[in-house]
C-alpha cells in the first residue's frame, strides 16, 4: 500500500444513500485495454480498517445480481492510505484472455486477484457496462458502488459522450481511468436512480496509471 496524499437494490442492500468518513470507498478504476483492470480502495477513516469479511463484486453487462464475492481478506488499510487491487494476469507468455498486465501497473499492485475468468464469475473482468461494488457481511452490507445496479439487458456504459468513426456509441466508462473526485468524500451505499460518471469521477485516457497508490480527499 502506498502512502497517500490527504488531508442493490433495496432489497439486496441496506444501508442510507451516504456513508460517513467512517468506512472505505473506492478512489480509482483502472478499465484499460486488454487485462489492464485495477480498483483502488480508499480508507477514509481516521482509523486502520481491516477488511476481512469485505469484498469485490461486479453486476455483469446490467445484471440485478453479482457474481463470487473476492474477498479482501488479510488486507488492512491505514488511515487515509490506499490499496491497489490489480487482476492477476503476470504470464508474460500469456496472449488473448491471458495477456499479462502491463509491467508499469503491475509494479503498483498491493494486491493481485482472480487468475481465472471462469465464466466471468469473478469481479475483476469488467468492463465499461458493469457495475462494481465493495460489499461486506457476506455480500449484504454496500459500502460503496461504482455504476447502477440493474440496468438491463444489452446495457452499453454509463455516460455516453458521441460517436466512434463507425457510429458506435462511446462511454466515459469503457476505456477510460477513473479517478474519484477529491469533493466526493463517502460511498454509495444504496442503488442510485442513475449513475453519472463526471459527477463522481474525473475521466482520463485508458491506460492511465499515474495517480494510483495516493488520493486527495
Amino acid at each position: 500500500m502506498k502512502r497517500i496524499l490527504s488531508t442493490l437494490l433495496v432489497a439486496l442492500f441496506s444501508g442510507a444513500a451516504f456513508a460517513q468518513c467512517n468506512e472505505v470507498m473506492i478512489s480509482e478504476i483502472v478499465e484499460g485495454w486488454s487485462n489492464n483492470k485495477a480498483i483502488e480502495i480508499y480508507n477514509a477513516s481516521p482509523n486502520a480498517i481491516d477488511l476481512t469479511g469485505y469484498g469485490i463484486v461486479r453486476f455483469q453487462n446490467g445484471s440485478t445480481t453479482y457474481g463470487n464475492i473476492s474477498y479482501l481478506d488479510g488486507y488492512t488499510v491505514a488511515p487515509h492510505d490506499v490499496l491497489v487491487v490489480v487482476l492477476d494476469k503476470r504470464d508474460s507468455l500469456g496472449t488473448g484472455l491471458e495477456a499479462p498486465v502491463w509491467d508499469e501497473l503491475q509494479l503498483l499492485a498491493d494486491a493481485f486477484i482472480n487468475p481465472n475468468y471462469d465464466n466471468g464469475i469473478w469481479p475483476m473482468y469488467f468492463n465499461g457496462n458493469d457495475a462494481l461494488a465493495i460489499v461486506s457481511n457476506n455480500g449484504n452490507t454496500l459500502i460503496d458502488l461504482y455504476g447502477r445496479i440493474g440496468e438491463g439487458t444489452g446495457f452499453g456504459g454509463w455516460s455516453a459522450y458521441g460517436t466512434d468513426a463507425t457510429g458506435t456509441t462511446l462511454y466515459a466508462s469503457q476505456d477510460h481511468t477513473q479517478k474519484r473526485k477529491s469533493n466526493v468524500l463517502s460511498g454509495i451505499t444504496s442503488n442510485p436512480s442513475s449513475f453519472d460518471v463526471f459527477a463522481q469521477y474525473d475521466t482520463l485516457p485508458a491506460n492511465t496509471f499515474d495517480f494510483l497508490g495516493e488520493h486527495v480527499c
